[in-house]
């Protein structure tokens, strides 16, 4: 797994100026490949996890059936929001998604935190438009993202988990340092007062 991609992802936030709102800072929610759910982009609510492993059975006389276990089975993942072209993401970040469904390659998923999910392609993707403006543009877009997991691999390599791990650490750093100087600007403005 390529994790040139999370390390630029939390190189970029360490290049935010000071005047930036804490959750301006850190948005990242999710990185699919290159495509990275922010607030600004689309912004998911609901992040379904569905995992199965396989345990097939054997009949037998004159006893229960024996189960023989034969390792994981099929895991996806579901993303489901509300895009809000106003505020938010428009149709163009779903397009994007779309392009890459298109390709049909695996992307890696990595969470904000730093939490490798695996690698997954997109199955599908659904929307459904409504309050539309006079033109036919929607103000309101629902969607869910289908994808599966495509990789063999349960956890990383114990080296790429050990960088997983370091840019997790770093990026808890920098949430407590934003979180410091947060504190430190509210208490100093309530002291002024």
């Amino acid at each position: 797994m390529d994790f040139d991609v999370l390390r630029a992802l939390y190189d970029s936030s360490a290049d935010l100026t000071e005047g930036e709102p804490p959750a301006a800072r850190n948005s990242n929610l999710l990185s699919l490949g290159m495509f990275v759910f922010q607030l600004k982009t689309l912004p998911y609510q609901e992040l379904q996890r569905q995992a199965s492993w396989r345990h097939p059975s054997g009949a037998r006389v004159g006893a229960r059936p024996v189960a023989q276990y034969l390792g994981p089975d099929d895991e996806s993942i579901t993303l489901s929001g509300v895009c809000l072209p106003e505020l938010t993401g428009g149709v163009s970040f779903i397009d994007q998604l779309r392009d890459m469904a298109d390709a049909g390659d695996g992307y890696p998923m990595i969470e904000g935190s730093g939490y490798v999910y695996g690698t997954f392609v997109i199955e599908k993707i659904d929307e459904t438009r409504s309050l539309f403006f006079w033109d036919g543009a929607a103000r309101r877009i629902e969607f869910t993202i289908s994808l599966k997991r495509v990789d063999d691999a349960a956890t990383p390599p114990a080296a790429d988990q050990a960088q997983v791990d370091a840019m997790t650490a770093r990026g808890d750093a920098l949430r407590n340092g934003i979180n410091k100087r947060t504190a430190d600007a509210v208490a100093a403005a309530n002291g002024a007062g």
